[in-house]
């Protein structure tokens, strides 16, 4: 899947590999009359435009290019399994496991999880020796801490109402579901030494580009029994006039709270059960 097999450059009119003049025109015409810089292109150029050479010596380039590209290219499904993958070899060596559900938002956990899956592609598929030992360090520490920080991570939530009816007794029904995704920022670590770091050598180099921001994310369905409700409606105006401001009561202490560390210290009438 990530194994590379370098092409020549073709004209995009006629589908024919360019002259070897036209390849030099171009290089020249970006160099000096642009600012595009193209590193691939550029090293392509100290081969002399040789395929074998360029392959050759530049093999680990192209392999790091091509995941660069299936992170940013891939469809969520296929990008979901190697999450799934990347979790479930992780879990094999631990007993403090990371739980998903299943219906959790793809979208979501792909923006979190993307960083923890290049660095588990790059301890498999790099051809770099000192970036796939970081690779295996980095990810391990990382899902480590991760899963400290939220040990309940993925977990499907059950929000329970209760509804009050004439006959003085309580019905529940599913309020919402939510999923817990809080966690802990990507490069919460990374060590911000500008002014020193020029100074000293670290064995594992802890500095990625890209950063994931904590934030909570939610899904709400509401799931009442819509045809309950319909036929309790009227006989329950008359009567439940005097208890109105106790349903307000109920409401506002039946609010989904954002934070799962509320699970355990909820002391309202709704029950909260996870999956």
């Amino acid at each position: 899947m990530f194994f590379s097999q370098p092409l020549p450059s073709k004209n995009p009119y006629n589908n024919l590999p360019f002259p070897k003049s036209n390849l030099y025109n171009i290089y020249l015409f970006l160099k000096f009359k642009t600012n595009i810089y193209n590193d691939l292109f550029v090293k392509f150029f100290h081969c002399d435009f040789n395929l074998t050479t360029f392959y050759h010596k530049y093999e680990y380039l192209l392999r790091q290019y091509i995941l660069d590209n299936f992170i940013k290219n891939s469809t969520e499904d296929v990008l979901i399994q190697e999450i799934k993958k990347m979790i479930n070899n992780f879990n094999k060596k631990t007993t403090k496991k990371i739980l998903i559900n299943d219906e959790f938002p793809k979208k979501r956990l792909i923006k979190i999880m993307k960083p923890y899956l290049m660095l588990y592609l790059q301890s498999y598929y790099s051809f770099v020796p000192i970036v796939k030992n970081n690779a295996i360090v980095l990810l391990n520490s990382k899902l480590k801490k991760f899963q400290k920080f939220n040990p309940k991570f993925g977990r499907k939530i059950y929000k329970l109402g209760f509804k009050n009816y004439p006959n003085f007794k309580k019905k529940s029904y599913i309020k919402s579901i939510e999923f817990l995704d809080n966690h802990i920022a990507f490069n919460f670590d990374e060590e911000t030494n500008f002014l020193t770091n020029h100074t000293y050598y670290n064995e594992i180099d802890t500095s990625i580009e890209e950063n994931v921001i904590q934030v909570t994310y939610m899904t709400v369905e509401a799931l009442e029994d819509d045809d309950d409700a319909n036929d309790d409606t009227n006989d329950a105006n008359d009567d439940t006039n005097d208890d109105s401001d106790d349903d307000n009561d109920d409401d506002n202490q039946n609010e989904i709270y954002h934070d799962y560390n509320d699970n355990d210290s909820d002391n309202d009438d709704d029950d909260d059960s996870v999956s």
